[in-house]
């Protein structure tokens, strides 16, 4: 009867660390419950900060995880991850691998200006644009750590590729990859990654995306380029196309400009 009665305290025992241990305490919940309405962070809101303090000096490790993985708003994940990445840089990247085709998405605004991007690339800016000293000087190292996790994955995210551009190392890895789904796929998401490298090889593969293709130009800006802002000169008004125009020295786009201005009087 005793060995009955140890064995089922021991059952109970375990039973209730594991529910614990799936659970977020009233004092966290109260503590994220300003965020749960938030559909995007505004650059002069000081609130998301304070709660990041907050959740730093009274949640547990576990409660972090937890809101990540349980709370729909994308504002709370973002916050709990600011603070995971904070107690441990590690965090950042099975963050980063675990969470890499989440489709949730956090806007950034100002009065005027609004940005969206998704969740793995905000665990990748909260990592590389931290104040941490130690994240600070480790920058370099940790933004090749997230490309090779970014792509190690079996199917490329491009989307998120296409986020991340920027800050692509120039790896002949990368490239061949980026060019190969661009020639499978007819992927032109992929183009401003691609365009980051700068080969001349891929003139004609670019050029192939016809009014696609201004989004690759405005970063590659070769002269052999110039020819299809005259033969798309019918879309002159979408921003890709005049972005990429502006890119050029005026002395090389001068008579472009004259030629818009003639075709737009004759056509609208």
């Amino acid at each position: 009867m005793q060995n009955f009665i140890k064995s089922f305290l021991i059952i109970i025992i375990s039973f209730t660390a594991i529910c614990c241990k799936n659970e977020i305490s009233p004092k966290t919940i109260k503590i994220i419950e300003p965020l749960k309405n938030y559909t995007s962070f505004y650059a002069l809101d000081s609130l998301p900060k304070v709660i990041s303090q907050e959740l730093e000096n009274k949640a547990t490790i576990n409660e972090l995880n937890l809101l990540i993985e349980n709370y729909k708003n994308p504002y709370v994940k973002a916050i709990a991850i600011d603070v995971l990445i904070n107690k441990d840089d590690e965090n950042a990247f099975e963050l980063f691998d675990k969470y890499i085709n989440s489709k949730d998405s956090i806007v950034f605004r100002t009065e005027c200006l609004r940005e969206s991007i998704l969740l793995p690339n905000y665990i990748f800016n909260s990592t590389i644009f931290s104040d941490k000293q130690k994240l600070k000087e480790q920058k370099e190292n940790n933004k090749d750590k997230f490309f090779k996790i970014l792509f190690n994955q079996e199917n490329l995210n491009v989307d998120l590729v296409d986020e991340m551009y920027l800050w692509l190392p120039k790896s002949d890895e990368y490239y061949k990859i980026i060019r190969e789904n661009i020639v499978k796929n007819k992927s032109k998401k992929l183009l401003r990654a691609l365009s980051v490298f700068k080969n001349k090889n891929d003139i004609g593969l670019i050029k192939s995306f016809g009014k696609d293709s201004f989004i690759a130009i405005a970063n590659f800006k070769d002269d052999a380029f110039l020819e299809m802002f005259e033969k798309y000169i019918s879309i002159n008004d979408n921003w890709e196309y005049k972005f990429a125009l502006n890119q050029y020295p005026k002395s090389k786009t001068k008579m472009m400009y004259l030629k818009i201005e003639n075709y737009n009087k004759v056509n609208k």
